[in-house]
């Protein structure tokens, strides 16, 4: 279901007729792809979906890999209440953080922290701070293992400065997946993968996982859950679906709601 990204050229190539969706290189000589806004054709391939923040280096190589754009249940036919309850292909089913995405890059050589869009953001900054505490370096190593191996390593930062709806009183940097930069591949799905004891020799803190939890009990919980913003639903092809719960879809609406009219003010 991924493509295989060789080239920034060829990249480009591939979504060079979608004007929404546009490549920045930055002062590092990094280039990030990403869309800025999405209609119904947006995402209409593979390439356009890896469109989320994938970065490439001065040469053209893939450096950096985030996760791809998936969508909430319900937006697409295929992903419809009924449809995920007749799938048989369900590897996953985690916690969906209210955080933000951080992400691993390799650049010239060291590691780098980025967001989807940037490598000096709001959030980045905060990552910076919260590794500096010593009882994160074996994090930052992991993180350097991982990059420095043509992978990328993504998180979900969680602070009580950087809040969307959900109070975090701490912040915490919990590692989600770790995509292989040139496939695509989420190598955490494979139980086999070395990564899996790196993970655990290293102590990295993870998303939580529901093993025992089953698509409908999921479907069923979302109207009665609070204070979290719900499930991500991932499938054997690496593909996933976002299921919020309605106490976080019906804050998030007003948040949105007053934000937008104090822009408009």
């Amino acid at each position: 279901m991924f493509p295989s990204l060789t080239s920034l050229a060829a990249f480009q190539a591939a979504v060079a007729h979608k004007p929404e969706i546009r490549f920045a290189t930055h002062p590092n000589g990094i280039t990030i792809g990403c869309y800025l806004f999405a209609d119904s054709h947006t995402f209409d391939s593979p390439e356009a979906l890896e469109c989320r923040g994938v970065a490439f280096d001065s040469n053209g190589q893939v450096i950096s890999r985030p996760l791809h754009k998936f969508f909430n249940v319900g937006e697409r036919p295929t992903l419809t209440p009924d449809a995920m309850l007749a799938r048989r292909d369900i590897a996953a089913i985690y916690d969906k953080l209210d955080g933000s995405m951080i992400a691993t890059a390799w650049v010239n050589g060291q590691l780098t922290w980025r967001s989807k869009k940037a490598f000096t953001s709001d959030v980045v900054q905060l990552t910076h701070s919260l590794l500096t505490h010593p009882d994160h370096a074996s994090l930052v190593k992991f993180a350097e293992d991982v990059a420095a191996n043509q992978m990328t390593a993504i998180f979900e930062l969680t602070h009580p400065e950087a809040r969307i709806v959900v109070q975090h009183e701490q912040p915490a940097l919990r590692l989600l997946h770790i995509r292989d930069n040139v496939t695509g591949r989420y190598l955490l799905l494979d139980p086999t993968s070395p990564l899996h004891a790196l993970i655990q020799r290293y102590r990295i803190p993870v998303v939580s996982q529901h093993p025992t939890l089953t698509i409908d009990q999921v479907l069923t919980s979302l109207s009665t859950m609070s204070q979290c913003e719900g499930y991500v639903v991932q499938f054997a092809s690496g593909d996933m679906v976002k299921l919020k719960c309605s106490w976080y879809l019906r804050l998030h609406r007003s948040i949105t709601f007053l934000r937008e009219r104090d822009i408009a003010m």
